[in-house]
């Protein structure tokens, strides 16, 4: 697990970091309740205030309600969508097993289209040009879809 958060920090961030400390001479935290009032309900606050400013629905009333703690499964979606291995998005989300990630680390739209485009890769297209002399010929696919929750599994059966 990384130890420290400037251990995994990207270069634009670290180095906004390191410039503010440097302008205002501090060593220490950058937000902390003891040097500048900034505490988790501040930062909790801002948040639902900049969601309302935004007209992002906030809370956990409804479905598409938006909370804080929706930015860590933003990140661990972000990194996995980037092609991070699930061990890496693991340790940087401080998690101890890779159970949790997966609760995090959600599928998109993006990764489920690469995913799918692979079985054309490399003469592994399933659905082949149909050539008239040959015979028609029956293929089995399992077709998943649908949203988050509600994901739908069929099966269809095609004369080619």
């Amino acid at each position: 697990m990384a130890s420290r958060a400037e251990d995994t920090m990207n270069p634009i961030v670290r180095e906004t970091l390191i410039g503010l400390a440097r302008i205002f001479n501090y060593d220490g935290p950058v937000f902390s309740y003891s040097r500048n009032g900034v505490s988790d309900q501040t930062i909790r606050n801002g948040f639902r205030r900049a969601c309302e400013a935004a007209k992002i629905p906030y809370g956990q009333a409804a479905d598409g309600d938006v909370v804080w703690h929706d930015l860590r499964h933003t990140f661990a979606t972000w990194l996995r969508e980037e092609g991070v291995p699930e061990l890496e998005i693991m340790q940087l989300m401080g998690h101890s097993s890779p159970n949790m990630t997966r609760s995090y680390a959600h599928s998109t739209h993006r990764i489920l289209q690469e995913a799918v485009n692979k079985l054309a890769k490399n003469g592994n297209n399933v659905l082949a040009p149909i050539n008239a002399s040959r015979q028609p010929q029956s293929r089995h696919f399992h077709v998943i879809g649908g949203k988050t929750a509600n994901w739908l599994k069929t099966e269809v059966t095609v004369t080619l």
